[in-house]
């Protein structure tokens, strides 16, 4: 088995866009005190709520067939795909637009919040959030990390203006609007960058597409539900529990400390994705030796990233956003171990797309979600306040997070040796 390294060529992806999504959520450190004192608590919490509903269901608008893009053996393939994608997203657009009058009054009911007149945004948000992925992986699959490290800073940078600018009359509507409007600029120049793949013409018919990537929407879109609810059901459930105020504590801080970590980390596991699925068509697809490497790579950032958030967090909340941002910043000293933690799991777990372990991946998050339902759950039935509710959540976070990247590790490992001679 040949000993694999990073190479110079991954390593300047991984730099470039990483030094873009670093850009990106500068913005956002830099905008989130502008947005603190012209919204409140509360309209970020609804905000949270709403943009928490909107990942759920915009992860599987397009029934993950998306993820196949970088594996497909061909690039005609690869735009049917993405077509198919496409269309599958818009009529899931569609169903959650002409099930809110029905369904929009239960999910209002269910929490103290006042949802109603905010849920019109789940649809175009929906949409964009479903194009934007798939237009990337087309570019992540050309390795075009260029239009991706654009994609990052210009989505920041139109979220971040159109959210200052509405917030002359600060309510949640203002949040929403600004993030769709910044996602939607995203994917559209991610479309002019891939426009060419996209007209390319193929004699695969869409029943021989589902008959190959059948296991996608199968197994890949009930995972990726419950991953994403991983990551939403806190806000959920504080919001549910506590009301709008926690709600709005717990996102800014999630924001500050877990946002940083998830946007780094997606931009590896971008990269780490293209450099996989291209190794493992190879001969000799040896990823372990890849896999050790980025990992101890991603630990030697996330360490000292966890320590100084831990140490410092409480003191930075209280000075740049004031006494009213008190809890949140007790909620990000909460939040350091689970964000390192997610810098190291989070792009590693890749593995599962590329070797096709969906069943396993399905476990993987069942896990997280019981977690966190059982630890969140058990902690507010027995009549904890919010920081222990809150520590509750955040702990069966990282165990979730620990849980997928030894898991992923076992995979890797059992890979490479059903290629050993």
């Amino acid at each position: 088995m040949r000993h694999i390294r990073l190479s110079t060529g991954m390593t300047r992806s991984v730099m470039r866009v990483a030094g873009a999504s670093v850009a990106a959520q500068g913005v956002a450190l830099a905008i989130s005190p502008i947005l603190a004192r012209l919204y409140g608590p509360s309209d970020l919490g609804v905000y949270a709520y709403i943009t928490a509903l909107v990942s759920t269901v915009g992860i599987v608008a397009g029934l993950r067939l998306e993820m196949a893009i970088p594996i497909c053996p061909s690039d005609e393939e690869a735009a049917q795909v993405a077509r198919v994608a496409s269309g599958i997203a818009l009529v899931t657009s569609a169903v959650v637009a002409l099930s809110i009058p029905l369904v929009g009054v239960s999910v209002d009911d269910a929490s103290p919040l006042d949802l109603m007149p905010y849920l019109w945004w789940l649809p175009p948000s929906i949409l964009t959030l479903a194009l934007f992925t798939i237009m990337s992986q087309l570019s992540i699959r050309s390795k075009d990390f260029g239009a991706v490290a654009r994609r990052n800073v210009t989505q920041a940078w139109t979220t971040a203006t159109a959210q200052v600018i509405l917030g002359y009359r600060p309510s949640p509507g203002g949040l929403l609007a600004g993030q769709a409007l910044g996602r939607g600029f995203a994917a559209a120049l991610l479309w002019w960058s891939n426009r060419a793949a996209l007209g390319t013409k193929s004699a695969i018919s869409h029943r021989a597409i589902w008959r190959r990537y059948w296991r996608f929407p199968a197994l890949f879109a009930p995972s990726a539900v419950l991953n994403t609810l991983g990551l939403t059901l806190p806000v959920l459930m504080i919001g549910t529990w506590f009301g709008a105020d926690a709600a709005g504590q717990f996102d800014l801080a999630a924001r500050l400390v877990l946002g940083p970590a998830v946007i780094v980390g997606a931009a590896a596991s971008q990269v780490l994705l293209g450099e996989m699925a291209d190794l493992r068509r190879t001969s000799d697809p040896a990823l372990l030796p890849l896999f050790r490497s980025v990992a101890l790579r991603l630990t030697a950032i996330a360490v000292p990233f966890g320590l100084a958030v831990m140490v410092l967090s409480p003191w930075v909340f209280a000075v740049v956003f004031g006494e009213d941002w008190e809890q949140a910043g007790l909620n990000a000293r909460l939040m350091a171990p689970v964000a390192a933690m997610s810098l190291v799991a989070g792009p590693l777990s890749q593995v599962f797309f590329v070797l096709e372990h969906g069943s396993t991946l399905i476990l993987v998050d069942t896990t997280r979600v019981l977690l966190l339902v059982v630890g969140g759950g058990a902690a507010y039935m027995a009549g904890g306040s919010q920081v222990l509710v809150t520590a509750a959540v955040l702990g069966a976070m990282f165990i979730a997070q620990l849980v997928s990247f030894v898991v992923s590790w076992r995979l890797v490992a059992i890979h490479d040796n059903s290629f050993q001679p």
